[in-house]
């Protein structure tokens, strides 16, 4: 009877072992559900964390840009003596939206104004602007400049004029 119990105490002390066997793997695969979920809810939060991140960034540069255009053109206008000429601009237009007449203004007097100081009045004829056909900008602005300085803008548009 004695190998009876042996036998029958090995299979109960196996069964126990392998009893506790299944209940940490049980026990370690449920820690690993709950990790694995963890894991998955930090991935979609750090995807939303980096695209609202983009979303700032190009909201940023968007401003700059306005920014360092605005600068731009007010300090080619005072350059130019051109602050009563043309009105400061307010936001770009939406990309999708057509170009308002204010910003084709601007922006053709300042190609205008570009090709005659950079270029020696290179579409200048006369008082007109060969590019737009209608008077320069630029004699209008020297010719309220003359009235408020020394006039060494027109002597200088008139020395390239005359040649």
């Amino acid at each position: 009877m004695s190998t009876t119990l042996s036998a029958s105490s090995a299979t109960s002390s196996s069964s126990e072992v392998d009893l506790e066997r299944l209940q940490r793997k049980a026990m370690l695969l449920e820690e690993h559900r709950v990790l694995v979920q963890h894991l998955a809810h930090l991935q979609t939060r750090m995807s939303e964390l980096v695209q609202r991140h983009r979303q700032q960034v190009r909201h940023w540069q968007d401003v700059l840009m306005r920014q360092t255009i605005r600068l731009l053109l007010e300090r080619t206008r005072t350059d130019w003596h051109l602050l009563d000429a043309q009105p400061p601009l307010s936001d770009p237009p939406d990309a999708d939206s057509p170009l308002t007449a204010e910003a084709a203004q601007a922006t053709q007097a300042i190609i205008c104004q570009t090709g005659c100081v950079m270029d020696e009045l290179h579409w200048r004829n006369g008082e007109r602007c060969r590019l737009t056909g209608q008077t320069c900008l630029l004699v209008a602005a020297t010719s309220a400049a003359d009235a408020s300085d020394d006039g060494c803008t027109s002597k200088h548009i008139s020395k390239h004029t005359e040649s």
